[in-house]
C-alpha cells in the first residue's frame, strides 16, 4: 500500500505517494509527487526537503504537464530536469506500413523467450526516467526496468512479440490488452544493443503494432523526447503525441 501525504502551494495540491516496490530496488524510500484536486492539506511544499529527509526518503520526482510558474518554483526547491515523456496514440485507420529486413521474423513470445527478453532489458539504455538521471547507479536502474517487465508476465491480458535473427531473440514489444475497449498498451520494448541502428526496431514496432490492430481498435504507447529513434518510429507509424508529461526530481 502507498502511504499519502498532502502539500499546498498557493493555487496547487500536490500528492505524494511512497510505493512500496521500490524500497527493495533502491534499498531506500523513494517518492512521487504530482498535482491533485483534492485531499487533506498536512503540510506548505515549501518544506518537502525537511519531510523528505525527516522520513528517510532518498529522492522524490514529480511528475505532470509542463507549467512554466510551476517548474520554475520546484527548480527554486531543488527539483532538476529529468526527461520529458510523451503519450501518443495509433487508431487503426491511421496506422502506416514499413518495409522491413525479410531476414528478421517477427512474432508473438513463448515462455521460453522470456530469459532472453529480461537479459535485452538488462543490457540495454531504455531512456526509463532513473536511467535519465546519471546519479543513479546502472546497475540499479537496469534492475529496476528488469523487475518492471517480469511484472507482467502470466498475466491474462499480457502479449509480447519478439523480433528474433537465426534464432536468437533480439528485440521485444510488451503489450496489455484491453480486449473490452479493445485498446493495447504498450508497456515496455527494446533491442538488444548489438543490434542497434541494423532497422531490428522499425521492423519489431511495425509489425507488432500491425498485427495488434488486428484485433484492437486503438493502440496506446510512449517514450522518452530523448529516446529519438523510438519517437521516430511511431512517428512513421502514424503515431501522434496526445499528451506529455515533465519529470523532475529531487535528491537528498
Amino acid at each position: 500500500m502507498n502511504n499519502e501525504i498532502i502539500f499546498k502551494k498557493d493555487k496547487w495540491l500536490f500528492e505524494l505517494t511512497m510505493p512500496e516496490y521500490e524500497t527493495t530496488t533502491f534499498g531506500g524510500r523513494m517518492s512521487e509527487l504530482r498535482l491533485t484536486k483534492k485531499g487533506i492539506v498536512s503540510f506548505s511544499l515549501d518544506n518537502i526537503r525537511d519531510y523528505l529527509f525527516a522520513n528517510n526518503i532518498l529522492a522524490c520526482t514529480f511528475r505532470g504537464r509542463e507549467d512554466t510558474l510551476l517548474v520554475q518554483y520546484l527548480n527554486d526547491l531543488g527539483f532538476k530536469f529529468i526527461g520529458t515523456f510523451n503519450t501518443m496514440t495509433c487508431e487503426c485507420g491511421e496506422f502506416k506500413f514499413i518495409i522491413g529486413p525479410r531476414d528478421l521474423k517477427v512474432s508473438e513470445a513463448q515462455k521460453k523467450d522470456y530469459e532472453a527478453i529480461l537479459n535485452i532489458e538488462d543490457r540495454v539504455f531504455d531512456y526509463s526516467t532513473y536511467q535519465l538521471d546519471p546519479l543513479f547507479q546502472r546497475s540499479v536502474t537496469a534492475y529496476r526496468n528488469v523487475l518492471r517487465v517480469k511484472s507482467y508476465f502470466g498475466k491474462p491480458n499480457h502479449c509480447i512479440y519478439v523480433i528474433k535473427h537465426d534464432k536468437k531473440v533480439i528485440g521485444f514489444l510488451q503489450f496489455i490488452l484491453d480486449w473490452e475497449k479493445k485498446i493495447a498498451n504498450c508497456v515496455n520494448g527494446a533491442v538488444d544493443p548489438d543490434y542497434h541502428n541494423l532497422f531490428v526496431g522499425p521492423k519489431l514496432y511495425n509489425y507488432s503494432f500491425g498485427d495488434i490492430l488486428l484485433s484492437m481498435r486503438k493502440i496506446i504507447s510512449g517514450c522518452s523526447n530523448q529516446n529519438i529513434p523510438v519517437l521516430k518510429i511511431h512517428r512513421a507509424c502514424g503515431f501522434r503525441i496526445t499528451d506529455q508529461e515533465i519529470h523532475l526530481r529531487l535528491k537528498i
